[in-house]
């Protein structure tokens, strides 16, 4: 440390004698003096002896300096302290005796504006020791005045290295703390700050006074700005009173978004300044834990809470829009859309809501690229991923083209392992944008909740719209044919009769075709596309026959577009009414069937393989009752069976119609059932079903 020179004085030692011990030296303790305290030879000493015996007795190290820094007089504090005896000292520059090295850069020029102005200067440095060892001092230098001019200056040092190493063991353990610490002084003016707060704050290297302690952007936990007066720490600094946990959110000078939970604490220094201490810890990745989780729970909750609302008889339309509207109150969603494929390339929009400019778009369908885009990533399981990110071909609609959300969340609605549907969320804002891609894919995996309301109904619409399709296609391509089966008499095995069979080129059984047709939406199409080709067909039949073609009751109640089928039959035609669809006007039905025409004549199929069939008859007083191929298989071989008949046969002939043995197989089955009254007979026995074409060559060969 530099000092200003002053002028060497007169040694006080060599000027004045020591003081003397004791008179009596066999009693070491002097007698009590009956003068007054003013009249003590100490007393009596000059002011300069009394500043000298203070000097040599303090436990700081002091010593003068005259202003060319020559030490002027070195005291026993001094000796001890730096290890250099008075002789060694006095006459010596300061800087030659001791090297210092300033804490403050700015020290020895702050030193000598400080003397200059007649004040006093403090300060820190390290002076190096005649044996190489390190001394840290905290010195006070005051203005030496003689005669009122300043002639140099008096140094008081005191041994700070133990108290530094300290500090400096401190620090070192608050800057290995996780957990960051910032420390302001009474104004708020940064003091310091650990590692971890600088890493949490974002600043590369540690911020010096007056440095802002904390970023402007400050946020409270329900996303509402911090004022600057209403930071905890200038709370505390206003109060004197400690915060605990308090949440904050805040963008560190990096950009990043952190969340930090706070605590702050006044600080009171011995000297009587005042600070605040601020203690934090980054729980960025907590917080967006909980709130992921805290979502989710929101969301299973919404969810369970339009499962309670979706009525049974409620439409796939309607539980959708349910759905859509609970999900879209929650925080950080703008959009919402629950779909239900129809192909893998066909995608519609069953319910959707937007917020702001985003539209509703329910009932429109996203293009097919996209929807086969977004069917291949669902059957991967549940996605997310930044709008940018997404091709073209992802685009929902003309309507959205235009709009930008940051990201979207597609979660697939399966049934058995195949998707028929998803449920995309959608957010327009970043920072929910980067959890919902980062860490919430699976929030939309609602196999558990929305499955189970909609993949089931889902599927059976899709199955539907696979189905009509194929109708469709079977209907316009015409890739059926009929065929026909000779109905004989028992008797004469003359054939009397033909029943138009329909084969499909997909090799589906027929019953079922029709069946999904009628669910489809298209059973009175497939029905009369396949009576228009079996009337085509049957003018090629041997005439005098009848055409006996399968009719359900349900189109019969279309009487117009039969008959307009029918009416180019050019023979008699027997309508065949199964059993198994039941019937609910018998009336009306018998109506339609009249309207058709006097040629037209009614036979009732299936007959004995339950019991509906008797109200069939009754009700509809058919020409011809079909007996079952349950009833006719080895009745030759079954009493049961030939006692059934034998019921039916009595049946019939009292209710006015005619008995048609179906599936007769071999020669006794047809020998017992024309013995049991039986007229007529259906089966292999009396030909295969076959094209028109084949039924001519066989009649040639038998007329042959």
């Amino acid at each position: 440390m530099e000092q200003v020179p002053v002028a060497r004085p007169q040694q006080p030692s060599e000027r004045l004698p020591r003081p003397m011990p004791p008179s009596d030296p066999a009693n070491p303790t002097p007698r009590r003096s009956r003068r007054t305290p003013s009249a003590s030879p100490v007393h009596r000493l000059p002011p300069e002896t009394v500043a000298y015996l203070i000097l040599e007795h303090v436990h700081d190290g002091v010593f003068a300096t005259d202003l060319e820094n020559r030490i002027t007089f070195w005291g026993r504090s001094a000796e001890a302290l730096f290890g250099f005896s008075s002789g060694e000292a006095v006459g010596r520059p300061f800087g030659e005796l001791l090297p210092m090295r300033m804490a403050d850069p700015r020290g020895e020029a702050a030193l000598l504006e400080a003397i200059a102005a007649g004040g006093t200067w403090r300060g820190e440095g390290s002076v190096r020791l005649g044996d190489g060892r390190e001394l840290w001092i905290e010195s006070t230098v005051s203005p030496l005045v003689v005669d009122g001019q300043i002639a140099g200056g008096v140094s008081v040092s005191r041994d700070m290295t133990a108290q530094r190493a300290s500090a400096e063991l401190h620090r070192t353990v608050v800057d290995a703390l996780a957990e960051g610490v910032v420390v302001q002084d009474g104004d708020g003016t940064l003091v310091t700050a650990n590692r971890a707060a600088r890493a949490i704050l974002g600043w590369k290297t540690s911020p010096t006074a007056p440095s802002v302690a904390w970023p402007v952007d400050l946020v409270h936990e329900d996303d509402t700005r911090l004022a600057p007066e209403d930071h905890p720490a200038a709370v505390t600094l206003r109060t004197g009173r400690a915060r605990r946990n308090v949440l904050l959110g805040l963008r560190s000078a990096s950009g990043d978004a952190r969340w930090i939970a706070m605590n702050t604490d006044p600080l009171h220094t011995p000297d009587g300044r005042r600070g605040v201490v601020t203690s934090f810890e980054d729980v960025t990745h907590f917080r967006a834990a909980r709130t992921d989780q805290l979502f989710e729970d929101r969301l299973r909750a919404a969810l369970a809470e339009a499962v309670r609302e979706i009525e049974t008889e409620a439409t796939v339309e309607r539980s959708a829009q349910t759905i859509c509207g609970q999900i879209a109150t929650l925080p950080g969603i703008d959009f919402v859309a629950l779909c239900a494929f129809l192909a893998d390339d066909e995608l519609v929009i069953l319910a959707s809501r937007g917020r702001g400019e985003l539209p509703d778009v329910a009932g429109q369908q996203v293009p097919p690229d996209g929807a086969r885009y977004l069917w291949q990533r669902a059957a991967e399981g549940p996605w997310a991923q930044y709008t940018a990110e997404l091709a073209d071909v992802a685009t929902w609609s003309a309507e959205l083209a235009g709009l930008t959300m940051e990201a979207i969340a597609v979660g697939p609605i399966t049934h058995g392992g195949h998707v028929d549907g998803v449920l995309v969320i959608g957010t327009c804002d970043r920072e929910f944008a980067r959890r919902l891609v980062g860490k919430m894919p699976a929030v939309v995996a609602f196999s558990a909740t929305s499955s189970a309301t909609l993949a089931q109904r889902l599927h059976i619409r899709r199955r539907d719209v696979e189905r009509r399709r194929e109708i469709e296609a079977i209907i316009e391509s015409r890739t059926f044919a009929p065929v026909f089966q000779p109905i004989v008499d028992l008797t004469s095995r003359v054939a009397l009769g033909y029943e138009a069979l329909t084969r499909f080129a997909s090799g589906q059984r027929p019953d079922r075709c029709f069946v999904d047709a009628w669910g489809a939406g298209l059973g009175p199409e497939l029905e009369l596309a396949t009576l228009r080709a079996a009337v085509e067909a049957g003018r090629d039949l041997p005439a005098g026959r009848w055409l006996d073609l399968n009719v359900s009751p349900r189109l019969l109640g279309e009487p117009d577009r039969v008959r307009d089928v029918l009416r180019d039959a050019g023979r008699p035609i027997v309508l065949e009414v199964t059993e198994h669809e039941p019937v609910a006007d018998y009336g009306a039905l018998r109506a339609a069937v009249a309207s058709l025409g006097h040629d037209i004549r009614l036979a009732v199929d299936d007959a004995g393989a339950g019991v509906a069939n008797f109200g069939h008859i009754i009700e509809l007083h058919p020409d011809f009752v079909k007996l079952d191929i349950s009833l006719v298989r080895r009745v030759n071989a079954n009493l049961g069976r030939q006692a059934m008949v034998i019921a039916m046969r009595e049946f019939a002939r009292s209710s006015g119609c005619r008995l048609v043995a179906e599936g007769v197989e071999t020669e006794l089955e047809a020998a017992t059932l024309a013995q049991l009254g039986v007229e007529f007979g259906q089966g292999y026995l009396f030909g295969h079903p076959q094209a028109v074409d084949a039924l001519g060559e066989q009649s040639s060969r038998e007329d042959s």
